[in-house]
This record gives structure tokens, sequence and C-alpha cells, in this order.
């Protein structure tokens, strides 16, 4: 084969299958995939996202606890030795 006959062969094929890919039996369903797949792309990183300021959120409330509570337990083991 030559190289002329190779990419009329290659040629023909694309086409075939070009004409394939735009039947609505084929068109339509690939459609809705690609559709489908971006809203799941979408909502997942969406997730990672708000996932991420909840556990930041977590970590500074955690954080103010805990100083709150050793402001209270120094308060009180101060008021204690006052009045010893």
């Amino acid at each position: 084969m030559r190289l002329k006959d190779i990419l009329a062969l290659a040629s023909s094929n694309i086409k075939r299958w070009l004409s394939r890919a735009t039947e609505p039996y084929f068109l339509f369903p690939a459609i809705a995939i690609v559709v489908l797949t971006v809203i799941w792309g979408t909502t997942l990183n969406l997730i990672r996202i708000e996932r991420a300021a909840a556990e930041n959120a977590v970590a500074l409330s955690t954080q103010e606890l805990a100083e709150t509570y050793e402001a209270q337990v120094f308060q009180v083991f101060y008021i204690s030795l006052l009045f010893r």
C-alpha cells in the first residue's frame, strides 16, 4: 500500500466514524455523560473545599475552647490561693 492509499482509507474511516457519532442514539447519551461528569466533578471539588473550611473552623474552635478553659482554671487556682 502506498501512503496515498493509507491516507484515503484513514480519511474514509474518520468520516464514517464522525457520521455515526452524530447520530442521535450515540450523540445524546455522549453529551449526557459529559454533562454528568462535569456536574459530579464540580460537586466533588465543592465538597473538598467545604471540608477543608470545616476542618479549619474546628481547629480554631478547639483552640479557643482550650484557651478559655486554661483561663478559667488559672482564675480558679489564683482565687483559691488568695483565700487561703
